[in-house]
């Protein structure tokens, strides 16, 4: 895929590694970690999870400010009370609700998947860890951390009890602040909350989708595919939403909801998070091309066709098949690896199929997007 169009599909969503494309980023990560001797050690027996541990971190902490005016020994004395706490035993979560003054720290430490180009020190001490190790404590720009890093299974538990994908609208009204911060909306509240249970209704009987909802009542910038808000967590504003989330079935719809952003209606989503392959082939009017390709749209279609066939035909000789057919830069030397996907982090057009796809296999038939074809593997 083209780097700059990546590009700006990253920054409109959260979990860029870097200034390049989310997969990019963790595969030469994976590879650095790979090259410094990082990451190796006993890991899992399945070939699928010991490559999707190779580029995915997701990571709780335990950490300690250090404050402007405050004595440095007074964190470091603390840090290391923690640290002899793990010593003696204690569970990591336990002693991060107990000690730990990040946010993170009611969730017992848990971080989520992080980017590894966050933090110079903070990177290198995650990537060299071992699915299941903690580290000693060690110091960056933000204070004292001891970071315990998490088989990838281990994190999507995590992820899923902490996170919960959300789909929804927001329907603004006046009041002095918001109109500060969003401008007028022309609706005083009681018309918001009544436009919220007509909305609800056309969702439930299908006249209208939460696309289509979302052009109508929110900010061009705050729009995103599938009508995206992200994962809401049980931290701060987003609490009470994120109750109402979690007694939800994915793909549930939810609301009128009173929140800070205005009145919502919600939907569930369906957590995904998983490495992904991909052969693709692109033509002339493929979004990004490398201006050498120069193939037309059905002409790309039946290279990609023959491509497929090839895999469907031998699975084992991907990576050959991979380097033959693929036009994508990027992931071709990596054996066509797109890296972790997840609900916030898909190129535009995956979000109809991925979710779908069931773990180890590759999609039925060839995908078009924007990019080109695409022969999908979802291989965790």
């Amino acid at each position: 895929m083209g780097a700059r169009t990546v590009q700006r599909h990253v920054k409109q969503r959260p979990g860029r590694v870097g200034a390049q494309p989310l997969w990019i980023g963790l595969a030469l990560l994976a590879l650095a970690s790979l090259a410094s001797g990082c990451g190796e050690g006993n890991g899992p027996t399945s070939v699928a999870l010991l490559e999707v541990d190779s580029v995915a971190y997701g990571v709780s902490q335990i950490l300690i400010p250090v404050e402007k005016g405050r004595p440095q020994a007074i964190p470091e004395a603390l840090i290391q009370q923690a640290h002899k706490a793990l010593e003696a035993g204690k569970d990591f979560a336990t002693v991060a609700r107990a000690r730990s003054k990040g946010a993170e720290a009611p969730d017992g430490g848990f971080l989520g998947f992080v980017p590894t180009a966050v933090d110079t020190a903070f990177a290198g001490a995650v990537q060299c860890l071992r699915p299941g190790q903690v580290s000693p404590p060690i110091r960056t720009s933000l204070g004292w951390h001891i970071i315990k890093r998490h088989s990838f299974e281990e994190a999507r538990e995590l992820e899923q009890r902490f996170a919960i994908p959300t789909h929804g609208v927001f329907i603004g009204w006046d009041d002095a602040e918001r109109i500060a911060r969003v401008g007028k909306t022309g609706r005083t509240k009681e018309q918001a909350h009544a436009l919220a249970l007509e909305l609800r209704e056309q969702l439930a009987n299908g006249t209208v989708t939460l696309d289509q909802a979302t052009k109508r009542y929110m900010a061009k910038d705050s729009q995103r595919p599938e009508a995206y808000l992200g994962a809401t967590s049980n931290r701060g504003q987003t609490a009470e939403m994120f109750k109402a989330l979690q007694a939800a079935k994915p793909g549930q719809i939810l609301g009128p909801l009173d929140t800070p952003g205005g009145i919502a209606i919600l939907l569930r989503g369906r957590y995904m998070r998983s490495l992904f392959r991909h052969i693709l082939v692109q033509h002339v009017k493929s979004k990004e091309r490398p201006l050498s390709i120069a193939r037309g749209r059905e002409a790309a279609r039946a290279r990609a066709e023959k491509a497929f066939k090839e895999v469907m035909a031998d699975r084992s000789r991907w990576n050959q098949i991979v380097e033959r057919y693929s036009d994508d830069p990027y992931s071709r030397p990596l054996g066509g690896r797109m890296g972790v996907l997840h609900n916030a982090h898909m190129p535009p057009g995956f979000e109809r199929f991925a979710i779908d796809m069931k773990p180890g296999t590759i999609h039925p038939q060839v995908v078009e997007t924007e990019y080109g074809f695409h022969i999908v593997w979802k291989v965790n």
